[in-house]
């Protein structure tokens, strides 16, 4: 074997160093996760400074502001410029193997399925709310666009809108015309269920809660009276 020459040897010995510079240089470079350019559910991980492809789970897709696990719903990450997602996966259950989906049509808002590794779980808003799936919340129904409140709680708000003048000041009462503890509050003309404590009903010569035997044509059991809790359902996100 011929020895090499000093002087390439020491060419060689500063071209690897050169290499092993650069290598070192890329592993420190790689922090963090980065974003596929085009898939939403597609990103880089970074795995002990090495990066390595990877993918959410179908029906979630990458969040590069995430701070713990990068994987989130689509309707919390903005994947413009990014439109691309995986061919789903769907179950005899779910559409997708992660995701909260709603239930029923326009007139039947107020459920929706929790969808977890292509296994569906039903879940029911509280009463009077709907399911919002623009923020994966139970919400009035007049601010879900998928529900039609009107049909889907049965009650419609007497018309107050004026052209010119616009809605009156304040909110109209109405006490519900099937079940006496309950009410409804038209927010511009748009109706949303409440509920008075258990034991109580809604008067309308008051437009409040009131001790049953003040409201005319009511009936509620003594078992009922006995309780003292308050069943008002409020949204989740008010």
């Amino acid at each position: 074997m011929v020895p090499l020459p000093m002087h390439l040897f020491g060419s060689l010995t500063a071209i690897l160093a050169v290499f092993s510079c650069l290598h070192d240089e890329a592993r420190s470079q790689c922090t963090s996760r980065v974003a596929d350019p085009q898939q939403c559910d597609a990103y880089t991980d970074c795995i002990n400074g090495t990066p390595q492809p990877a993918l959410c789970p179908d029906g979630l897709v990458f969040s590069p502001e995430a701070g713990g696990y990068p994987c989130l719903y689509p309707q919390e990450v903005d994947c413009t410029g990014r439109p691309v997602i995986q061919t789903p996966q769907p179950t005899a259950d779910c559409p997708r193997q992660f995701g909260l989906f709603r239930l029923g049509d326009a007139y039947n808002c107020g459920q929706y399925m929790n969808c977890v590794h292509g296994k569906g779980y039903v879940f029911n808003c509280p009463e009077g709310l709907a399911f919002n799936e623009e923020t994966l919340q139970c919400d009035w129904p007049d601010l879900v666009p998928t529900c039609n409140a009107e049909g889907f709680l049965g009650f419609t708000c007497p018309t107050t809108y004026h052209p010119i003048l616009g809605f009156p000041g304040g909110n109209n009462f109405y006490r519900s015309p099937s079940d006496c503890q309950a009410f409804f509050v038209c927010e511009k003309d748009r109706p949303r269920l409440f509920r008075c404590p258990q034991g109580k009903a809604f008067n309308e010569a008051i437009s409040a809660c009131d001790g049953v035997e003040n409201v005319t044509g009511c009936y509620v059991p003594d078992s009922a009276r006995s309780y003292t809790g308050d069943y008002n359902q409020l949204p989740l996100n008010n």
